[in-house]
């Protein structure tokens, strides 16, 4: 798994250099994962709303986004009950694309947030996975330069929030 693990970062970090010369409609990712997402949980009949505009781009490889993003999205989809929301938007001023994730589960506890972002860490080991899902996509990130934060989200779970430079 590991090796499997370090194969993935290794392309990314490849790809990231290379990527930054492409560009990737963040919709057309995001709506693509929804649509695999809702067959895979049809049975929690989830509420998934999508605020990302067609025009909004990532300066960087499709596969990298698609990983990155399919993470966390399973994640608010695994532990959601019945809500999620996925926004993106530019932030000119400072030069960066941001996206949310919001749902409405049982949220990780501020002491957890830090520690599940190291691989192989879960706060909940009830559900089934290895453990390296956000942290592959918090060092896809940081390879990107960006940022990954975990939030306490309105809707009563957490809030993914992440930053990547346009």
């Amino acid at each position: 798994m590991n090796d499997i693990v370090q194969y993935q970062l290794k392309r990314a970090a490849a790809s990231g250099r290379q990527g930054l010369a492409q560009i990737t409609p963040v919709a057309a990712v995001v709506n693509r994962l929804l649509r695999t997402l809702d067959k895979v949980y049809q049975e929690k009949q989830i509420n998934c709303i999508s605020e990302v505009a067609g025009e909004i781009v990532f300066s960087g490889d499709e596969g990298d986004l698609m990983e990155l993003l399919g993470n966390l999205l399973e994640n608010a989809f695994k532990y959601g009950r019945s809500k999620v929301v996925v926004r993106a938007k530019v932030n000119q001023s400072a030069s960066e694309l941001q996206i949310s994730i919001d749902d409405d589960g049982p949220g990780i506890t501020e002491s957890e947030r830090q520690n599940v972002l190291k691989r192989g860490r879960r706060a909940d080991e009830r559900q089934p996975g290895q453990g390296i899902g956000l942290s592959v996509s918090d060092q896809i990130i940081r390879l990107y330069g960006g940022e990954l934060r975990i939030l306490s989200s309105e809707l009563g779970g957490n809030r993914i929030f992440l930053w990547l430079p346009l």
